[in-house]
């Protein structure tokens, strides 16, 4: 399983130098400095920072141990999501009955919950309307909490991998996908009247679900999914499936990396020659490029060509000695996209903005990451090795590769076309602005007003409810689909009218 722990940090903002930002990068944890060409965005408009009434934002308790193991991973990541999002931690490591309100999420981060709470003080929570989340499954068996949770039966572990959708939950979901990862999942059986929402497909496991109990309810993540970052979108969609109500920032944006670009060798072109019948630089421009430039114009959706060379001179691709390279680095530019030299050195002054998911196929555990990053981040950042694309093994790789990107292209570009193409270099104020903002927002009958500081103006938040948006005033409004809205404020204050659901 990769290991994606950057991703943590891509609110991360050290500095903004000249427009010119730091490329991601994968694999090194050094940063790198990088030149940058491309037209670069106008810069943006911010709001003032104000004094924000934080209104119904959840406070959120975060309970766990965050030197246990895979738990502490869990534990870690949870926390990191609520600052993320600009939650309130109202508590954590005990839960304290007498600061409990009633309109507080309770969030356990491992599998056995009475270390960290009463398990009466727990169940008087629930049935007088609390909510519950346990996001790493629930291993005490013959506890009376397994009725609270609607558990009738549970019994050893077992990895889920092909994952099945029942239920709306991610903003953008297909049927069935397959988690590449461990996710000790146990043999649970739930009440009937339990909502499940994503199940295991090998056994029909319940991997996430929702239990009302009395006036209250929970909603319980089946194993250790959480330890992996890029399923953090489970967690945002256990919110949303639990509140009547979810509002939280997201990025908003779209942004694609062409990395390990193939350099033209004579191995290359001969292995090309036999494969494809193509020379390797003809293969690329009259195949592989027309394919993926087709994706770039269908979806609005701009290409950052990342180059690992020597500083070019005067900071020129045409610096660059190799005729298909620079072929390919104008073509991207044409199209709107940007091409950033990694120059291999440190330097301060810079942001970072690394990629969350990485790989040329998507049937192997990365769509189900993507999904799950856009829920969490409402962002799709995603690499692309351009090299790979072309042949491996002495196998006609782009044959298969073609129809993996086509997934790409037709599961998540086009259906989430309310995310913004942005390229490496463009997307700095909208890092920054996640970073920074404070908000908050009250919900009362029919309305909603969302209120927002220190924001860039078109700031985007994601919107889970079960009503629907009838109209807007100082904010522009998308049905993202599966509950979901995405909202971009353009004032401190925008007021949501709401009519009645399904």
């Amino acid at each position: 399983m990769l290991s994606f722990k950057r991703l943590m940090y891509i609110v991360l903002v050290v500095a903004v130098l000249g427009g010119i930002f730091l490329i991601y990068n994968i694999n090194e944890s050094r940063p790198a400095s990088v030149q940058v060409q491309g037209s670069l965005a106008a810069k943006r408009e911010f709001m003032e920072v104000g004094q924000v009434d934080e209104g119904e934002k959840t406070r959120v308790w975060i309970l766990g141990d965050r030197g246990s193991g895979l738990y502490g991973d869990i534990y870690g990541n949870v926390r990191k999501l609520c600052e993320d999002l600009h939650l309130t931690v109202a508590g954590e490591g005990y839960l304290d009955a007498d600061r409990l309100k009633e309109r507080d999420l309770v969030i356990f981060c491992d599998a056995f919950v009475s270390p960290y709470g009463d398990p009466q003080e727990l169940e008087e929570f629930i049935a007088g309307g609390g909510r519950v989340i346990l996001a790493a499954g629930f291993a005490e068996e013959n506890s009376p909490m397994q009725q609270v949770f609607g558990i009738c039966k549970s019994s050893a572990k077992e990895d889920c991998h092909d994952l099945v959708f029942e239920k709306p939950l991610l903003p953008v979901q297909p049927d069935r996908v397959c988690y590449d990862g461990n996710s000790g999942s146990f043999r649970i059986e739930v009440n009937d009247d339990a909502s499940v929402y994503l199940r295991s497909g090998e056994n029909d496991v319940p991997i996430l679900y929702t239990y009302a109990w009395q006036k209250g309810g929970i909603c319980l993540i089946n194993g250790t999914f959480l330890a992996d970052v890029r399923c953090m979108g489970l967690l945002t969609g256990a919110m949303g499936a639990l509140l009547p109500d979810f509002v939280y920032p997201v990025l908003g944006v779209k942004t694609i990396f062409l990395d390990n670009f193939p350099q033209v060798t004579p191995a290359a072109d001969e292995l090309c020659r036999q494969v494809y019948g193509y020379s390797m630089e003809g293969f690329v421009q009259d195949v592989v490029w027309p394919a993926l430039r087709g994706i770039s114009l269908r979806t609005d959706t701009p290409y950052t060509l990342r180059v690992v060379t020597e500083v070019p001179s005067e900071g020129s691709f045409e610096a660059v000695d190799d005729a298909l390279l620079t072929a390919m680095a104008r073509s991207v530019l044409q199209f709107g996209g940007e091409l950033a030299y990694d120059a291999g050195c440190p330097e301060n002054g810079y942001a970072i903005f690394p990629a969350a998911t990485q790989g040329n196929s998507m049937e192997d555990g990365n769509l189900f990451a993507i999904c799950s990053v856009l829920g969490a981040y409402g962002m799709v950042s995603h690499v692309f090795h351009t090299d790979a694309l072309i042949a491996g093994d002495d196998n006609a790789a782009w044959d298969f590769y073609k129809r993996q990107i086509g997934i790409f292209e037709a599961e998540i570009l086009a259906r989430a076309p309310w995310l913004e193409g942005r390229t490496l270099s463009q997307a700095g104020d909208d890092v920054r602005s996640y970073e920074e903002l404070d908000y908050g927002w009250i919900k009362s009958g029919s309305r909603m007003e969302l209120y927002c500081s220190g924001a860039v103006k078109g700031q985007a938040f994601f919107y889970h409810t079960d009503d629907r948006i009838a109209g807007a005033e100082g904010l522009t409004y998308e049905n993202a689909g599966n509950g979901y809205y995405l909202l971009r404020i353009q004032d401190s204050r925008g007021i949501i009218a709401l009519e009645e659901g399904k």
